[in-house]
């Protein structure tokens, strides 16, 4: 009977270490090369080890010993209201491939880029890292929007300097925003999987034009940001398409806005972040000595 009931006791406990949660399970740190930029987020309920300098990680064995020891509680359904204290950028293989949004005070993360997320029990996964490097950014600005794409096709693919996503320069591609959002049709309905329901949307929009962001989400309802010209708008708002595969529907839009109506807007900046400072330095002076470019309605800073 001891036997049997030493054999449960082992089973179960294998079982429970088999199935932890891993919060960077989509992470191959073996086989693939990764870097780690850690940044203080300043939206978000602090704890004092998360007032940060910006460093970064990229040995790989430390990445795998954070991937392990870094164990959630269960997948999110909603995003809390804690905010984050922490932003981490991913780069996988020279490529920035997700950004990670941290809140270790209330046990939340949310994966941009995987569009995963987790609780966890609140602590701070990373007081005890050992920075390999640290960060340097140089951020480009102007005033005059042709100008602020010309410096994107110039900035945008240099190796081992990495460009934020269209998520935060919105204005690269697009002329303008509105608000969206989708709730269930009845309270007892929960929303399927967020992927599918975006992934739906791009497919009732049929259109390469737009950007969908989403910054909020419930068991119910979904929300964010739709990045496109006046023209879809204006076409989007008498073709409201029908959501009988997720039953769902889109019961609220927002007003088009052009970047220069959004937060006021009047100037558009191209940030950039490395771990390697004489490159960063050396594209600084390329830029300042590109015809058309260096003129005073360009700034340069570099931290």
């Amino acid at each position: 009977m001891m036997k049997y009931i030493t054999a449960i006791i082992v089973s179960l406990l294998f079982n429970s270490s088999f199935s932890q949660l891993k919060v960077l399970k989509d992470f191959d740190f073996q086989n693939k090369n990764y870097k780690f930029f850690f940044y203080e987020s300043y939206n978000g309920q602090k704890s004092k080890d998360s007032i940060i300098k910006p460093f970064a990680i990229s040995d790989s064995k430390k990445l795998e010993e954070l991937k392990n020891s870094w164990i959630g509680n269960n997948e999110a359904t909603e995003i809390p209201d804690c905010g984050y204290d922490y932003t981490i950028y991913v780069i996988e293989e020279d490529s920035l491939v997700s950004t990670l949004s941290v809140n270790t005070v209330c046990g939340h993360i949310h994966a941009f880029g995987k569009e995963t997320s987790f609780d966890f029990t609140p602590n701070n996964p990373f007081k005890s890292l050992i920075k390999d490097s640290d960060v340097y950014a140089g951020v480009f600005t102007s005033s005059v929007l042709l100008k602020s794409r010309r410096l994107y096709a110039l900035l945008k693919n240099q190796k081992n300097i990495y460009y934020k996503s269209v998520e935060y320069d919105n204005w690269v591609n697009y002329d303008g925003q509105f608000s969206y959002n989708i709730y269930s049709k009845n309270e007892n309905i929960e929303l399927k999987n967020r992927n599918e329901i975006i992934e739906d949307l791009y497919n009732k929009f049929n259109n390469d034009d737009v950007f969908i962001k989403y910054s909020s989400i419930s068991t119910n309802s979904l929300g964010g940001y739709i990045y496109c010209s006046s023209a879809f708008y204006e076409e989007l708002k008498n073709n409201i398409p029908i959501w009988n595969d997720f039953e769902l529907t889109l019961s609220k839009i927002g007003i088009w806005e052009p970047w220069s109506n959004v937060y006021s807007r009047k100037y558009y900046s191209a940030y950039l972040f490395t771990n390697d400072e004489k490159k960063l330095d050396e594209l600084i002076e390329k830029v300042k000595n590109i015809e058309g470019l260096n003129d005073n309605s360009i700034t340069i800073k570099k931290y």
